[in-house]
């Protein structure tokens, strides 16, 4: 049985993997000895793609956020409520097999927030 899902370190990890691919093997291998990463690094993560998945994830992160903000340009709408909703219309636009994936990524936002409530995420900069 394996162990349960922390964001964290898997973060941590694609930060790892990311660095490594993209030229940056000394950066890495001292990000993984400072925060005292616990995974074997001769080990591929779990989603394996040739620039990281980071990259990976921010390439489609970015293409989303255009789109939203081109049909948002006009709308005063928060960052708050941006987030939200781009998480709704990626959730209605998955398919079933998808749930485990959107529920990580729900519980990721989460977490970075520190909010369940997305429209009521912390205000940092005043």
């Amino acid at each position: 049985m394996g162990c349960p899902w922390d964001n964290r370190e898997m973060f941590e990890r694609y930060v790892y993997d990311y660095l490594m691919k993209n030229g940056k093997g000394e950066i890495a291998e001292i990000f993984r000895c400072e925060a005292n990463l616990p995974f074997d690094p001769m080990s591929p993560p779990a989603i394996d793609v040739p620039d990281g998945f980071l990259h990976e994830w921010w390439l489609i992160f970015h293409e989303i956020f255009k789109g939203w903000q081109q049909n948002n340009s006009n709308n005063n709408q928060s960052s708050s409520n941006m987030a939200k909703e781009m998480v709704n219309v990626k959730i209605q636009q998955g398919d079933p097999s998808q749930s485990r994936e959107q529920e990580m990524n729900e519980e990721m936002i989460r977490e970075l927030t520190g909010s369940s409530d997305f429209g009521m995420m912390p205000q940092k900069f005043g």
